[in-house]
């Protein structure tokens, strides 16, 4: 559960986690296939943008994904009308230093892209971890029991 997303957070670095299936699972191990992602670590924006263009798996049929479009970095257009979702229960479940840095974030990006915060509710949202976690020990369990199970 978070591996791209919580290195790049503990590490300080960028991390990126594409779309199921635009970047190739060959060679990696199958430990939870329903929701296991090759992602990027990067060191900027950029780079990942870099490594993700290299990396987009080109051998899938065209009406299989939706097309690819990169965006123009060097760019100095801004998206207009973004709506930033904020789930106040998990953002407000960290510390007081944590919840200072997201909050001056916010206002940032919406003093200079005049973007807009809202505040969102998933009801669901444990029984989705929940199930989240069951599914990813069932899958590891089945890829690595064939294999190590007999060494234990």
């Amino acid at each position: 559960a978070g591996s791209v997303r919580m290195p790049a957070a503990l590490c300080g670095v960028v991390g990126f986690k594409p779309t199921a299936g635009r970047l190739s699972n060959s060679g990696l191990l199958p430990l939870n296939w329903t929701v296991g992602v090759p992602g990027i670590l990067a060191a900027t924006v950029e780079d990942a943008l870099i490594a993700y263009a290299a990396m987009v798996d080109q051998s899938r049929p065209a009406h299989s994904q939706p097309q690819l479009n990169l965006p123009m970095l060097t760019s100095t257009h801004c998206m207009p009308n973004i709506r930033l979702a904020r789930y106040g229960k998990w953002f407000n479940d960290s510390s007081d230093n944590i919840r200072g840095c997201c909050d001056k974030a916010l206002q940032i990006l919406r003093a200079h892209y005049g973007w807009e915060t809202v505040d969102v509710t998933v009801p669901e949202v444990e029984e989705m971890r929940l199930a989240h976690y069951v599914t990813m020990g069932a899958e590891c369990s089945a890829s690595l029991a064939a294999k190590y199970l007999e060494k234990l």
